[in-house]
């Protein structure tokens, strides 16, 4: 979901050590609500659909099979975003971007907010995973957590790049587990971002300032 970073380019490395990148990752997720211990790394990933695995592996098999057919960015989004529609959890990710003002928010606004968010998402997934020759995703981890939540680690491979690391947050819920929450490289974390632009928009022009700002985001990645 990253803004304005090109996955499938040149990633700048993050050379922090593991320790001190997990613990930047902590402290981002305690920021956003997500108060989570991490487990040891190594632990087994399981991939059935009741595994937290299950949604992002979706979603990797989604952005390499969306990427694979040289399609164009509108062509991409559209296969894109059933998926990412159903792979994270737009309530949640749309409650704690929006903080206090969610309660304020009826019913058909929380919708369009969803609605209009993984739009959003899934227009930057297709902006920058626009081939995916020589690319490849693996998953690292899947453990630590703490009630519902539970972390899922995984890693791009790239041709003659630096591998990217992903963590995932994924939450179990009535309808299976859903991703509410995604680290970069141990530094850019995309809900505390989406949080601080959200709420500067409401502040700005409310809702509905935040629902065209959206839009023209969107629109501008699908050229």
């Amino acid at each position: 979901m990253s803004n304005g970073r090109r996955l499938c380019g040149r990633v700048r490395n993050e050379t922090a050590p593991v320790s001190t990148r997990r613990r930047r990752l902590v402290q981002s997720s305690l920021a956003v609500g997500a108060c989570v211990a991490l487990g040891a790394r190594g632990r087994a990933a399981e991939g059935s659909d009741g595994s937290p695995a299950a949604p992002v592996e979706r979603l990797h098999a989604a952005l390499l099979d969306a990427s694979a057919d040289g399609e164009t960015a509108r062509a991409r989004f559209e296969r894109l975003l059933p998926v990412v529609s159903e792979v994270f959890d737009f309530t949640t990710m749309s409650r704690v971007a929006v903080g206090s003002a969610w309660e304020e928010f009826g019913e058909d606004e929380r919708r369009a907010l969803e609605e209009h968010f993984a739009a959003y998402a899934a227009a930057n997934y297709a902006d920058n995973f626009d081939d995916a020759s020589g690319l490849a995703f693996r998953t690292v981890e899947v453990g630590g957590g703490e009630g519902a939540r539970v972390h899922v680690v995984a890693e791009l491979t790239r041709p003659a790049d630096d591998p990217v690391e992903f963590d995932y947050l994924v939450q179990r819920t009535a309808a299976g587990p859903r991703i509410v929450n995604v680290v970069v490289d141990g530094t850019m974390n995309e809900l505390a971002r989406r949080r601080a632009e959200f709420r500067t928009l409401l502040r700005a022009g409310g809702l509905a300032n935040l629902l065209d700002t959206l839009d023209a985001q969107t629109t501008a990645r699908l050229g």
